[in-house]
């Protein structure tokens, strides 16, 4: 006997209002009776089977502790995470949109911060045997519109002052930087031990303070007249051409002016704006 169950549904995501996304959960379990290794679909037994076949899917979840306690289905990868954490060999992880990176942060997060019953049942519980506790920094820039600098700084600083409240603040910390550096120190030499600094979307600020780089120059235009005249051939003159030139006279750009990058870098920065020219003048041919 084959017993076949499959659920489809949908998640549609949208983004200011448009749908962008649209991912189909297509999931099917078999179940095989043999004759001889009966299993009895009674009710007790169909219970069981359709509490597994229908164990909540995590969609939209990002955090560890609340997909654990919400007994939400979870591929266990804890043995990589252990391996990543117990070893001091850099790891450079490039994954693409909506592949768990933050899920991954938070399993860190959990991880670092002792949470041993979180861990309960999956590859890491039999792995880790010290469950050491260390002071762990979570920065999030997914959380705001990154539409100015100071956007930025106000974010990280806001971060920090929840941090120094727990850690303390030194009264010469003023810089971002010296704050940043000045609350591992402290929170090192209270826990006696390292800390852990997790950032998620780093790129994010990086991704929204870019210019549109692209550009329309119109970069040069010229005007003449020859003239050819028999009075000018009594002169000894065969032709005389009045020009009047431009060069860069316009730009259309998004780019907050009009700077180009000579040197192949891609970036403005240091060039000067470049030169818009003008000439007038006259080619006599004798």
């Amino acid at each position: 006997m084959l017993f076949v169950w499959c659920k489809v549904s949908f998640d549609e995501k949208r983004s200011h209002g448009s749908a962008v996304c649209e991912t189909v959960y297509f999931f099917v379990e078999f179940v095989c009776v043999f004759p001889w290794k009966c299993v009895s679909l009674n009710n007790q037994n169909r219970g069981k089977i359709m509490d597994g076949i229908l164990r909540k899917l995590p969609i939209g979840i990002q955090t560890f502790e609340k997909l654990r306690e919400g007994d939400y289905l979870y591929v266990d990868k804890t043995a990589l995470v252990w391996r990543i954490a117990s070893t001091e060999t850099p790891y450079f992880l490039s994954r693409p949109r909506r592949f768990g990176k933050s899920l991954l942060l938070s399993t860190f997060e959990a991880y670092f911060e002792g949470k041993k019953e979180l861990f309960e049942g999956l590859a890491i519980a039999d792995m880790e045997k010290e469950w050491k506790t260390y002071p762990v920094f979570h920065l999030d820039l997914n959380a705001e519109k990154y539409d100015s600098p100071q956007a930025l700084v106000e974010i990280l600083s806001r971060q920090l002052t929840q941090w120094e409240l727990k850690y303390g603040k030194g009264e010469d910390e003023e810089t971002l930087s010296g704050r940043f550096a000045g609350v591992i120190r402290r929170a090192s030499e209270q826990a006696d031990r390292g800390v852990v600094v997790l950032v998620d979307e780093y790129d994010k600020p990086l991704l929204q303070a870019l210019d549109d780089g692209a550009y329309l120059r119109l970069k040069n235009v010229e005007l003449s007249y020859t003239f050819k005249n028999n009075w000018l051939k009594k002169m000894g003159i065969n032709s005389c051409r009045l020009y009047l030139n431009g060069d860069n006279l316009y730009m259309w750009t998004d780019m907050p002016d009009d700077r180009e990058a000579n040197y192949g870098t891609g970036s403005s920065d240091g060039a000067y704006p470049t030169v818009r020219r003008f000439n007038l003048g006259i080619d006599i041919t004798l």
